[in-house]
């Protein structure tokens, strides 16, 4: 199950919306504390493949669809969960970063 969509409270400014389109053709996202998207613009829709189903960097990492996409995904694979064990380290009573993994 992919995390939920952000909360209205957490969504971002429309000034950083405008940051992330005028960075394109370069992929950006904004993402929380526990990795769910934000925001994304069209250019890492693009790079990474994400649809409008993407709600966590981290869920989406990992699905089948993005490894087939990505050809160093394994090599990349050990950082990338590396920085989200970091992250969730900061904030060792938040069970959120439990129930994340565990998707």
């Amino acid at each position: 199950m992919a995390p939920p969509a952000p909360a209205p409270s957490r969504l971002v400014s429309p000034e950083l919306l405008r940051l992330l389109d005028a960075w394109s053709p370069r992929p950006a996202y904004v993402r929380d504390r526990h990795w769910n998207f934000t925001a994304i613009n069209d250019a890492a829709r693009e790079v990474f493949g994400y649809g409008d189903t993407d709600r966590n960097c981290l869920v989406s990492f990992t699905n089948v669809r993005y490894r087939v996409m990505h050809h160093f995904w394994a090599q990349t694979a050990p950082a990338v969960v590396a920085a989200f064990r970091a992250d969730a380290a900061r904030y060792p009573d938040d069970a959120e970063f439990d129930r994340i993994a565990g998707t």
